[in-house]
């Protein structure tokens, strides 16, 4: 299983979340005319071993940006706490069995809420240092 779908299924699977966007989280865009709120995630940067000044050389970090879209600022900014609470410094495995072991989730930075141009949605972004064996 591969880190993007163990996120998914993470994500999807955390209550509070799925209590505001049922299983509307996307890897990369939001569909056309997605209802909302919802959940989009996609990959930013990754460092390989060598360059994570860490003992174990099968160690990678990764940056993951996870967008929380609604129709009005406060309810993106309940979609993101409720990402928060099921990611920030979490260690463990993730995506349940088969699933992948993270040493530690880390929120590295939160922009927005703010509206996107072409849709008129209200987000908020927050961007994760995910460290994976």
């Amino acid at each position: 299983m591969t880190l993007a779908e163990a996120l998914k299924i993470h994500l999807r699977a955390h209550v509070g979340l799925s209590a505001l966007v049922n299983q509307r989280v996307h890897q990369g865009k939001l569909p056309a005319k997605c209802a909302l709120p919802a959940v989009a995630f996609k990959r930013i940067s990754h460092v390989p071993a060598a360059h994570t000044m860490v003992k174990d050389p099968s160690l990678t970090r990764q940056r993951w940006q996870i967008s929380s879209w609604a129709k009005t600022p406060d309810d993106a900014e309940a979609v993101d706490d409720q990402v928060r609470a099921a990611l920030r410094d979490h260690m463990g495995l993730i995506g349940g069995e088969g699933g992948v072991t993270i040493q530690r989730a880390f929120l590295e930075s939160t922009s927005g809420p703010e509206e996107d141009e072409d849709t008129g949605y209200q987000g908020v972004k927050s961007d994760y240092d995910i460290g994976v064996d």
